[in-house]
């Protein structure tokens, strides 16, 4: 009667080799049918040499293993594989994209994603896909706030920055001074703020700042605003025009704090220029009527003066006539008498009376009387 499959010897007492492949020899304990995979010798009690596995040790170790030797049984890189190689024995290049150790990298900013499974070199190299930065791995992607073809166009999101590949922003719109889904165009001419949402429309010709507003000619504001250097003050009820200056004079209601036209009664308020022109006729008038007054008076001056002057002349006319005719009459009695006295007494002293000193007595009292005549 032999001894059982596992043990050999004179009293079956020992027990065959552990790696050996089914029974071991009964005498001498040998694995007769070899050895299990990894396991070399006529007893199996030898791992396999290095670089080598599997059955009677006659597989190669894969030479994409990081680290040799591979595990004696299976063949498994133990220590990973090379980069650009995968599987438990590093026998797979890295799959479609991707590059690197264990394949962790990802060839996204090459054209089509087609590179190097090494290396991770981009197949095309003249260009990028969208979002990355020019380079022969195309593996830098765009800064924020840039996006496109090798990161040239920018983006000026209100939050988060843009979608790097499209420029697309997030829904929370833009900063001020740009709109477009990738807040990359600037305010049109007359508008400014967040998503240029807002319009300048106080400054002269609608022009201003696309950040904040500031109106570009600062020297005054659009009819209907008050001036300041924004021009964003609209004129309160009931003004309207330039800096607001104008007052309304509507039946009902406000009027347009541009144009004055009244909102209810569609009339246009001329309420500051009727008082305006009012003021400046009556001014005018007032000049004419000042006017009209000095000339008058230099009229009435004047007349006043010639008729002075005639009757002056008047009066010293009928004084002289007065007094020539006086003097003739009175002369001729004084004479008259002084011959009778004469022929009655020729010694009489009246022979020393002469006309000429009556004559001057009568011309004081003429002069007297010219002189109150110029007073009246």
């Amino acid at each position: 009667m032999g001894c059982p499959p596992t043990h050999y010897g004179p009293l079956c007492n020992i027990t065959c080799p552990q790696n050996c492949k089914g029974p071991c020899d009964l005498d001498l304990g040998h694995c007769t049918f070899g050895c299990i995979d990894g396991w070399t010798g006529i007893s199996c009690e030898q791992v396999c040499h290095a670089g080598f596995y599997g059955k009677d040790c006659l597989e190669i170790c894969s030479a994409t293993c990081l680290n040799p030797p591979c595990h004696h049984v299976t063949g498994e890189c133990i220590g990973g594989c090379q980069d650009g190689w995968q599987a438990f024995n590093c026998s797979q290049e890295c799959p479609y994209g991707q590059f690197g150790r264990n394949c962790s990298g990802f060839c996204d900013g090459c054209f089509a994603r087609t590179c190097h499974h090494v290396s991770g070199l981009c197949d095309n190299s003249s260009a990028c896909n969208y979002g990355y930065k020019f380079s022969q791995y195309c593996d830098t992607a765009c800064d924020d706030g840039q996006f496109g073809n090798n990161c040239a166009n920018r983006c000026f999101c209100l939050t988060k920055p843009c979608n790097k590949v499209n420029g697309i922003c997030p829904p929370s719109g833009c900063r001020e001074g740009w709109y477009g889904e990738s807040c990359n165009k600037e305010c049109n001419s007359g508008y400014y703020g967040r998503n240029c949402g807002e319009f300048c429309g106080g400054c002269i010709s609608n022009v201003c700042d696309t950040f904040d507003g500031l109106c570009t000619n600062t020297t005054g504001c659009e009819a209907g605003y008050l001036y300041e250097e924004y021009c964003n003050k609209a004129c309160e009820g009931g003004y309207f025009g330039d800096n607001c200056t104008l007052k309304c004079n509507c039946l009902t209601g406000t009027c347009n704090s541009l144009t004055g036209k009244c909102s209810e009664d569609g009339t246009t308020s001329r309420h500051k220029e009727t008082s305006n022109a009012a003021a400046i006729g009556g001014g005018v008038a007032a000049f004419i009527i000042v006017v009209l007054i000095i000339v008058a008076a230099v009229i009435v001056y004047n007349r006043r003066l010639i008729s002075s002057q005639d009757g002056v002349q008047t009066t010293s006319s009928h004084t002289t006539t007065y007094e020539t005719s006086y003097n003739a009459n009175n002369s001729q009695q004084k004479d008259q008498q002084y011959e009778d006295l004469i022929r009655m007494d020729p010694s009489s002293p009246y022979q020393d009376l002469t006309t000429p000193s009556v004559s001057n007595e009568y011309e004081q009292i003429d002069n007297a009387y010219v002189n109150l005549s110029l007073q009246m």
